[in-house]
């Protein structure tokens, strides 16, 4: 993983958004110094960093643990908006995404699609996930 910047939470809790609360934060907007991102999307992780690395061996329960704990995904993707300095030590805060409950009932069934669509696909794949 080779995260840009790396967030501090002092929030705590046994659900994916207390545990990674990034995923909720897309559609909202984060200040931190001078400088304000819109997260876009959430990261989805994929095999990469479980194949062997100079001084590690293969892991494949990093992507395991990260899809059983968050959904396939682990940070986000963010733009730009105003630019401008960051620095460590400086406080991050949140404008939340206005989602209403239609949409965030929405969003969530279209979560609960696309990882039962993965699943499907991933159980007919052959052996390796190669067609």
């Amino acid at each position: 993983f080779r995260p840009t910047v790396l967030i501090e939470s002092a929030d705590s809790g046994s659900t994916d958004e207390a545990d990674h609360p990034e995923l909720g934060w897309c559609g909202g907007a984060l200040r931190a110094g001078q400088a304000t991102l819109s997260p876009l999307i959430p990261t989805i992780r994929c095999v990469m960093p479980t194949h062997d690395q100079p001084e590690l061996p293969r892991d494949p329960a990093i992507t395991r643990t990260i899809a059983s704990h968050a959904r396939r995904c682990l940070g986000v993707y963010a733009e730009v908006m105003i630019p401008g300095r960051v620095a460590v030590g400086d406080t991050l805060s949140l404008d939340p995404p206005h989602r209403s409950r239609l949409a965030a009932t929405a969003g969530t069934a279209a979560g609960k699609l696309k990882r039962t669509v993965m699943r499907t696909v991933s159980a007919a794949l052959p052996e390796g996930g190669k067609p």
